[in-house]
């Protein structure tokens, strides 16, 4: 965390040794209070801390391969991890535990972004298979997928509950309505 002090210059307040290895993905919950931090790893591939006294928050772990993506939903929390593995892992609670239950998600490829709807109900996927998949937070369970791009998909952003932008490496940002 950094502030800015008196004569303008960056100072850091805390600083925070995660993982031990690159980071792909970082996560604020919703009340600001625990950090989130997944990527490469040899066992576990998340980790994450109480940011107030740097308390660990559990072992968050289940992934064959990197994780490149993750969401966490509003209390109660909930972490969505994927990437590399091609598994989608849902880890509840608060201290996390254990290996994850996974999600099914029909994604082929790397699984490149997780969001969650500005109102908490739903999140979607995107992958390089070129696939927009969107789910519910109630149940996790895959609600719509479609083919958004010729190829494959690197990023998405909630606009609002019913729209969301991507982008491609066809080089193109379109935006959908998920609802329809």
């Amino acid at each position: 965390m950094v502030s800015i002090n008196a004569e303008g210059e960056w100072v850091v307040e805390k600083e925070f040794l995660l993982l031990g290895k690159p980071i792909n993905e970082l996560i604020w919950t919703d009340d600001g209070e625990h950090l989130i931090a997944c990527g490469e790893g040899d066992v576990k591939k998340c980790n994450g801390i109480k940011v107030s006294n740097t308390s660990t928050i559990g072992d968050i772990f289940g992934h064959d391969g990197n994780v490149i993506a993750a969401a966490i939903t509003a209390k109660p929390h909930t972490l969505i991890s994927a990437g590399e593995g091609k598994e989608m892992l849902m880890h509840p609670g608060m201290p996390f535990k254990g290996q994850g239950t996974r999600i099914d998600h029909g994604h082929t490829k790397d699984i490149n972004r997780i969001k969650i709807s500005p109102d908490g109900s739903k999140f979607a996927s995107v992958s390089g298979d070129k696939l927009v998949n969107i789910y519910d937070t109630e149940k996790f369970e895959k609600q719509k997928s479609f083919q958004a791009h010729k190829m494959g998909i690197y990023d998405l952003l909630w606009i609002d509950n019913e729209t969301i932008a991507t982008c491609s490496a066809d080089n193109k940002v379109k935006t959908w309505n998920v609802e329809d």
